[in-house]
């Protein structure tokens, strides 16, 4: 379960998906991202880091926010590589 954010161009095209998932309870102030995915017919063209930047925005704006998590295979140098420019360890 989580919440879907879907990143359109003009055109209606998907460029990306993301789903959030909002820890309950205590873990109340932290959510995690999964599936991240970019269109691979729009790969490599910055969209997923424009889509992951917004993101993160409109995360960070919310008060009650104050861990973003997110899992990355460790073999996926790429990934790691892409996460890193925005601030994950």
């Amino acid at each position: 379960s989580g919440t879907l954010y879907i990143y359109e161009n003009d055109q209606g095209q998907i460029l990306s998906t993301c789903i959030v998932n909002r820890l309950r309870r205590r873990c109340a102030h932290v959510c995690c991202l999964s599936t991240l995915a970019t269109n691979p017919t729009f790969a490599r063209q910055g969209h997923g880091s424009k889509f992951l930047g917004e993101l993160l925005d409109r995360l960070r704006r919310d008060p009650q926010i104050k861990r973003v998590e997110l899992y990355a295979e460790a073999d996926n140098s790429v990934a790691l590589s892409f996460y890193q420019k925005f601030g994950f360890q």
